[in-house]
């Protein structure tokens, strides 16, 4: 019996190829032998967003200068919205996790996005650590919608 090659790092290659459904194929794979696989869902929200529907989301481990510990440093973030998603009655928010090791610790924040374009930065916990960053969308009944997923970051 062989070993599945199927893995979200296989997924991201094929995606940075141009391989978008290759790539998607590839999620559903491991998705379906690991339905909780952090790092295939949030790749697969990724794969999922059309190319050129304007959300973009980026985040960035940023080593703080001087430092003792090479895991001090800030999360910076950075989006821009399309005039064209913004409504009333929807709030934007990007939503970070950041689980931090060994301690196996886990913690989330949100930011509202209050405008269409802009770059946020915040202190992270000490590394060794890695964050989940994602742009959403909500409405008043609680309905949520991603808009964006950022690459995941390790510090």
């Amino acid at each position: 019996m062989t070993e599945p090659i199927a893995s979200p790092t296989l997924a991201l290659l094929y995606l940075a190829q141009g391989h978008r459904a290759r790539a998607q194929a590839t999620l559903d794979e491991v998705l379906e032998l690991e339905p909780f696989n952090g790092y295939a869902l949030a790749l697969r929200e990724r794969v999922r967003r059309e190319p050129g529907h304007g959300v973009e989301l980026s985040a960035r481990f940023i080593p703080r200068a001087g430092a003792i510990d090479i895991g001090a440093g800030e999360l910076e973030l950075r989006w821009s919205i399309p005039r064209a998603l913004i409504n009333p009655a929807r709030r934007l928010d990007v939503v970070i996790a950041i689980a931090t090791r060994p301690q196996a610790s886990l913690a989330h924040t949100s930011i509202p996005c209050l405008d269409r374009t802009a770059t946020q930065r915040f202190a992270t916990p000490l590394g060794p650590a890695s964050a989940a960053v994602a742009l959403i969308a909500s409405i008043p009944r609680g309905a949520i919608e991603i808009l964006a997923v950022a690459e995941p970051q390790s510090w």
